[in-house]
């Protein structure tokens, strides 16, 4: 399950890059091993992953862990199963 670059993508309208990871997953519990992989092999750092068709109730979503990332927001009702994880780091400035 290796994340190529059409998977992600950058975008600077307000100014500012950000990188939004947008991957149709399709059974989260049977690739997280591949993603967590993904992750950590590739050369970008998305500030957000967005994940469709995860196919995960709420409740084992919220045990999903990614390195540097939390659950941002999540949605497990049949039609519109879809969760983004925020990069955690993303919001430090340096003074």
């Amino acid at each position: 399950m290796g994340l190529n670059l059409y998977d992600a993508y950058t975008t600077t309208e307000l100014g500012t890059a950000l990188t939004v990871l947008n991957q149709n997953i399709r059974d989260l519990f049977n690739k997280y091993g591949g993603l967590i992989c993904s992750l950590k092999t590739n050369q970008i750092s998305p500030h957000l992953v967005y994940l469709m068709e995860h196919y995960l109730s709420k409740q084992i979503l919220s045990l999903i862990k990614l390195e540097n990332y939390s659950l941002g927001s999540s949605d497990s009702c049949i039609l519109n199963q879809v969760a983004v994880f925020v990069f955690t780091l993303m919001f430090l400035k340096t003074v």
